[in-house]
């Protein structure tokens, strides 16, 4: 019995049956602390109050204790490593940032693009002899968005569309496509590009289908002579395919280039004043391209200046005025007998 200290009058050999002595003492252990025993009713009463919602059970905590499940992270991954949807707010994630992004990009100085995003245009700026272009011009494109650019001349949308081509250098801000920057990646990106400018840029001394065999054999088509054929019957060119591009009229050069610019089936597509030129057949048969591209999931860019036609054919629409975006909003928020006036207005610089 060393170290065993009776501290009540009844020690444990005076117990008797029935007694209340083990009630009302307890035993010391020499080093250690044994708290008083507890009845059973004081036990279900302070597990009663313990259970009870109170501020404690409001505090906020991390996601993976509030939640109640084994949350585990993967750095490779850069998400939460559970196959089902995370039950809280991303705003309760430790560090306050969206879930789906933490820990991978915690720390990172990276800016990246939504998920959903396919061209970004970030703070660009080109000047020409004193004359600014384009001043800190930002937006962002989702795959398969059909932008129309409405503006006057002189806007810097041509500009614009040769900075996204890479054919002119902006002297500031940058261009995003797919996630990578096209200072990097620009051979690759022109593989994935098609334009439509104000110059045909055809060869003149060959045939249409000639132009079009060549084209697609610097893009690496598998079959480029099938693929000519089919796009020459697509513009309506397959009586004229052995022409000099060089004899034909305004229109059918018009075409003959929209054929060039679709013969690497594109995922971006910008087009400069497509319809200036073409009569209205040729007209009707280039809306149906650009809205099969369109149904193709497509990312297109359009400048022109009419305003039926390119409402008609846009999931966005824009205004550029002054080498800024004065407007930007999806297609389906725009009256437009509102937009015309709202457009008149800003080439007149009478915007509030």
């Amino acid at each position: 019995m060393t170290g065993i200290t009776p501290n009540c009058a009844t020690t444990m050999r005076q117990k008797q049956p029935g007694s209340s002595a083990r009630s009302n003492c307890s035993t010391t252990v020499a080093g250690t602390w044994n708290p008083p025993r507890l009845s059973p009713a004081t036990v279900q009463a302070g597990r009663q109050r313990r259970n009870r919602p109170g501020a404690a059970a409001l505090r906020q905590r991390p996601a993976s204790r509030r939640c109640g499940k084994n949350w585990t992270s993967s750095r490779s991954a850069g998400r939460w490593a559970r196959s089902e949807t995370m039950p809280i707010s991303p705003c309760a994630t430790p560090t306050g940032r969206n879930w789906t992004r933490w820990p991978a990009a915690f720390g990172s100085r990276r800016r990246t693009m939504a998920a959903d995003d396919y061209l970004e245009v970030s703070g660009l700026c080109k000047e020409y002899e004193g004359c600014r272009a384009l001043r800190d011009l930002s937006f962002r494109l989702a795959r398969g968005d059909f932008l129309t650019l409405f503006g006057p001349n002189g806007a810097g949308k041509s500009t614009l569309l040769r900075i996204i081509a890479t054919l002119t250098a902006p002297d500031s801000g940058r261009v995003r496509v797919d996630g990578a920057d096209l200072e990097d990646g620009s051979e690759e990106f022109r593989k994935r590009l098609g334009f439509i400018s104000h110059h045909a840029l055809l060869y003149d001394q060959m045939s249409a289908l000639e132009n079009l065999v060549f084209s697609a054999s610097l893009y690496g088509v598998a079959d480029p002579g099938a693929r000519a054929e089919e796009l020459l019957a697509q513009v309506d060119l397959q009586l004229h395919r052995h022409r000099l591009a060089g004899t034909f009229s305004r229109g059918m050069r018009q075409r003959l280039s929209i054929a060039r610019a679709l013969v690497n089936d594109p995922d971006l597509l910008l087009l400069d004043e497509p319809f200036t030129g073409l009569d209205r057949q040729a007209a009707l048969l280039l809306g149906e391209l650009l809205l099969v591209l369109k149904e193709r999931r497509r990312t297109i860019i359009m400048v022109t200046h009419d305003l039926d036609r390119g409402l008609a054919m846009a999931s966005r629409v824009g205004i550029l005025a002054g080498g800024r975006l004065a407007f930007l909003e999806p297609r389906h928020r725009i009256d437009a007998a509102a937009f015309a006036g709202l457009y008149l207005a800003t080439i007149n610089g009478e915007t509030s």
